[in-house]
């Protein structure tokens, strides 16, 4: 492998898993128990995965998982993190950052990072090699179904000057309600506009919330060229 294809970013994310005991008829061990360093012996109710991903060349490769009680430990994984690390330097492979939810402020504190709106630390000195910065990065999924969330629960979000300058834009303003008029004006139609396009994406409940095919479908520049077509039909005095 060309050395630059080693450079790659340590992904770590959790998920809800099912409270129950395995036997692993390989090992003839019990799984289901909380498995990271130093953590008791509980039922695990949720899985931690940690995988390598490449930056110029496209390779995902799971590293590591750890069953977890959903309760912050963040000593243990943090050891967890330092050992992929180490190893990953002794072998070649190049982590510039770690990406992640951004979620575990705790977690990253005992990184080194910080993400407060009056203190953000980014970067910090590699614990394996002095000569390269180790970067802490967010999963640009979860930055854009948040951004969807924050442009629904407010409904106006205002675009920079440069932006609105650059663009050539009417206005700075971009407003929700008009994607909520749209669902609601193509109800009844049977050829809609945005086949795609459902309340329940509008008001999605607890656990839709954070499903990637909703986001995107609701922010899409199919969406933008609908709205802009029929603001141009101007049929409608609510446009």
């Amino acid at each position: 492998m060309d050395e630059n294809d080693k450079n790659c970013v340590l992904i770590f994310d959790e998920m809800s898993i099912e409270q129950r005991i395995y036997l692993d008829p390989s090992t003839g061990a019990y799984i289901g128990y909380v498995s990271l360093p130093g953590e008791p012996k509980h039922l695990a109710s949720k899985a931690l995965v940690f995988l390598l991903a490449g930056i110029r060349k496209r390779y995902k490769q799971v590293v590591a998982y750890h069953f977890t009680a959903g309760k912050a430990a963040h000593k243990a994984v943090v050891e967890v993190i330092m050992k992929i690390l180490e190893r990953c330097e002794q072998i070649g492979f190049k982590i510039l950052a770690l990406v992640c939810d951004m979620g575990k402020r705790g977690l990253l504190a005992h990184l080194g990072f910080s993400h407060k709106k009056d203190l953000m630390i980014y970067s910090r000195t590699h614990p394996f090699n002095a000569n390269r910065l180790l970067y802490a990065m967010p999963d640009f999924i979860h930055v854009f179904k948040s951004l969807k969330e924050i442009f629904m629960k407010n409904k106006i979000m205002l675009l920079p000057d440069n932006i609105v300058h650059t663009e050539k834009l009417a206005s700075n303003t971009i407003n929700f309600e008009y994607i909520e008029w749209l669902e609601d004006h193509q109800l009844n139609m049977d050829l809609k506009f945005a086949p795609h396009l459902k309340k329940s994406y509008l008001k999605p409940s607890h656990f839709s919330k954070m499903k990637v095919s909703s986001a995107t479908i609701v922010i899409h520049l199919h969406i933008a060229e609908v709205l802009l077509y029929l603001s141009q039909l101007r049929t409608d005095p609510s446009i």
